[in-house]
């Protein structure tokens, strides 16, 4: 059985502060099976490479394994019994198959199982299908190998020829591999059973390179920074191949990535700031810790992977420099943040935690509550535009009040007029005079009557779009009228011949065109277009 040796956690003098994150998914709380295990990978004084196994329920080194050439991505099996290991650097062509024997939950021996000969050198990250069977390695010259983790057999193509990539991740169904490429500054869909891409690289703007997939498969996170120093988690729509980037701050430079196995928190560490931030995955927004902005950690933090039960996050970074030990694992848990020291800076990227099991109903809950996030999201646009509408409508009610009052005070004109026409009828043997002011008092009351069926019909057709979301006739020529009276104000001001008032002139006349061949839309669209020219040349 090999020697435990406890981690020199009163050495290596570093204070963390405590930190408080909430982790829930309506209720939802994974249990455990046994204590995970974490294979650290380091270089050693000597230029080795290092794998150290820590016992997660005692925060033990059980065992540090030399691997000849130092190691980068690690990759481990959801067990926690076996860690494949890529080491890193130019002429290095090999994986490591580290292997823990357990016995009764509590590990008895360490040992180096396999070491597997690539067909390319400089493997940068590394990643294990969902059933364990297939280890996919990612080089620094755009080539991903095959690694059949039973027979060892190998196998490689061409992804992107030249490109740099950098982190893996596969999706839960094994059917799709998404890679970090740094030199496109873009993520690639691998078809992994046709070895080829699945459409174009995705261009997410900036250098991407830790990767990660939630457990139900549905999004995909890559993490990174762009030339101007700015950080950034991508958030990819693992069906539509769309994506959308959230700043992560300035300065920060994003390494490492990790999803919360309930699918709603995503971790991501900033090796320029020590530390590591939260993006609350449903609502796509950077959380605020409760004691800092962001939750800090060791320096330069890399590496970072999060327990089957989702109640640790495991954080690889260096150490300061008055420790006795130069790494540090930071662990991050509901209660607190603690630190334990590492004999090596560690310099492991990818999933480097395996063992105990998540809840079984985790998946379903997050399918229930991505369909009730999509509900939210469905109805919030729906009620914007109820409430646009509104407005509109409530605009309309308006212009109808202010026609009525009009009516009312024609009416009154009228009734006035008739009464002085029965007076000067007795006194004058002609009346032809005001008979005729008679008559068009009454023509304005029948326009104004007239304006007032119009803004009916208009609130009509606001209603009509309320349900519909439609533009029809009557809209348009209420817009129409509006413009009209512009221009005409506008002309009055400057003449006809002004430049401006012509261009005003033009637009309506677009509208015209439009409206007489149907497209009220498009009138519409054109009308206001020249009401706004003309109400600002009316205000110059």
């Amino acid at each position: 059985m090999t020697k435990r040796r406890p981690l020199p956690k009163a050495l290596y003098g570093l204070v963390v502060g405590l930190a408080t994150v909430a982790l829930t998914l309506t209720g939802a709380v994974p249990t455990a099976s046994a204590a995970p295990f974490a294979y650290i990978g380091y270089q050693a004084a000597t230029g080795d490479g290092i794998v150290a196994v820590v016992d997660a329920s005692n925060f033990n080194v059980i065992a540090s394994v030399p691997i000849g050439a130092p190691p980068s991505g690690v990759a481990v099996n959801a067990a926690g019994t076996k860690a494949w290991v890529a080491s890193s650097g130019t002429g290095a062509t090999t994986v490591t198959l580290v292997e823990t024997t357990l016995s009764g939950g509590q590990p008895t021996s360490v040992r180096v199982a396999a070491v597997v000969n690539l067909l390319r050198d400089r493997p940068t990250a590394i990643a294990l299908s969902p059933n364990g069977g297939t280890a996919y390695v990612t080089h620094a010259d755009g080539w991903i190998s095959v690694v059949d983790t039973t027979s060892y057999a190998v196998t490689g193509f061409a992804a992107a020829v030249g490109s740099m990539l950098r982190g893996i991740a596969v999706n839960p169904a094994g059917t799709r591999l998404f890679v970090s490429d740094a030199t496109q500054r873009s993520v690639l869909v691998v078809d992994p059973a046709l070895q080829s891409l699945v459409g174009a690289p995705l261009a997410v703007g900036f250098t991407p390179e830790g990767i990660a997939v939630n457990p139900v498969g549905t999004q995909v996170y890559a993490v990174g920074a762009a030339t101007n120093g700015v950080g950034w988690v991508s958030l990819i729509d693992a069906n539509a191949l769309t994506w959308t980037n959230l700043n992560l701050g300035s300065g920060v430079n994003p390494a490492g990535v990790a999803v919360h196995p309930a699918g709603h928190h995503v971790y991501v560490t900033n090796r320029s700031t020590a530390s590591v931030s939260i993006v609350y995955a449903p609502t796509r927004t950077v959380m605020t810790p409760t004691l800092t902005s962001q939750i800090r950690v060791g320096r330069s933090p890399n590496g970072i992977a999060i327990d089957a039960t989702g109640q640790r996050v495991f954080v690889l970074g260096e150490a300061a420099s008055t420790a006795a030990t130069p790494g540090i694992l930071s662990v991050i848990d509901p209660q607190a943040m603690t630190g334990y020291g590492l004999p090596g800076i560690p310099v492991t990227f990818g999933m480097f935690v395996g063992g105990g099991a998540a809840d079984s109903n985790t998946a379903k809950l997050q399918e229930e509550l991505d369909a009730a996030n999509a509900t939210i999201a469905r109805l919030t646009t729906e009620l914007a535009n109820a409430e646009a509408l509104k407005t509109q409508l409530d605009a309309a009610n308006a212009k109808i009040d202010a026609l009525t009052a009009e009516l009312a005070a024609a009416n009154s004109k009228v009734t006035a007029l008739q009464s002085e026409v029965d007076d000067l009828k007795k006194q004058l043997a002609s009346v032809a005079d005001l008979q005729a002011e008679l008559t068009k008092a009454k023509e304005a009351a029948k326009q104004l009557t007239d304006d007032l069926e119009a803004a009916n019909l208009t609130i009509a057709s606001f209603v009509r779009r309320l349900v519909a979301g439609r533009t029809d006739a009557n809209v348009a020529e209420a817009v129409r009228v509006a413009a009209e009276r512009q221009i005409a104000l506008a002309t009055s001001k400057l003449g006809w011949k002004d430049p401006r008032v012509r261009h005003a002139q033009k637009e309506y006349g677009r509208g015209m065109a439009a409206l007489r061949d149907g497209h009220f839309q498009r009138a519409v669209k054109e009308f206001v277009d020249a009401y706004e020219s003309a109400s600002r040349l009316r205000r110059s």
